[in-house]
Order: C-alpha cells, then structure tokens, then sequence
C-alpha cells in the first residue's frame, strides 16, 4: 500500500462546501462552495430532490437549466444520471416529473 492510499482527498465540510486536500502536504488545502454537494451515501431521490426537482418550474416557462455530474471516472457520474430499474436517477425523474 502506497502512502496516502487509503486518506481522503475531498470532504464535505457542508452540503454547499467541500475542501480538496493536497495529498504530498495534508496542511494545504483549497475550499470551494458549490450549489450542492452530496456524500457517498446520498441516495438518488435526495440528489434530485435537492438539485434537480427546483428547476423544473423554470424549464415550463421557457428557461434553460441544465444539470452538470463531475467527477472522476469511477466515481458513479453514469449512475447518477442514468440510475437502474430499481433506483431511476436524475434524467429518467425530470423526464417523468415534465410529463
């Protein structure tokens, strides 16, 4: 096992603020706020709920919104937006919550 291996890089401080740690110095850290931030245990409901739900009203009256997954690869980007049978994400909700 490779030094730092097993340490986190990025928290959440809170659900609009995540700190990047930088893995050769632990004492330097960059802070970022965000519309929205969600731990590994953030299920799809809550995700789109939170984010994604809100902007519907606007899409009806003629606004653009869009809806931006980043991360690196691995990180479940797809599943957020595609979801499963079982467990729909956020693109199969806005397309059942518009119609």
């Amino acid at each position: 096992m490779e030094k730092g291996e097993d340490e986190v890089c990025v928290r959440g401080l809170d659900s609009q603020s995540l700190e990047i740690v930088n893995c050769r110095n632990q004492l330097k850290t960059m802070q970022y706020h965000v519309d929205a931030f969600y731990g590994d245990n953030a299920t799809q409901c809550e995700i789109y709920n939170g984010s994604v739900y809100p902007l519907l009203p606007h899409l009806l009256v003629g606004q653009n919104a869009s809806v931006f997954a980043y991360g690196p690869t691995g990180a479940g980007k797809t599943h957020t937006m595609l979801g499963s049978p079982s467990e729909p994400g956020v693109i199969p909700r806005a397309v059942r919550g518009l119609l």
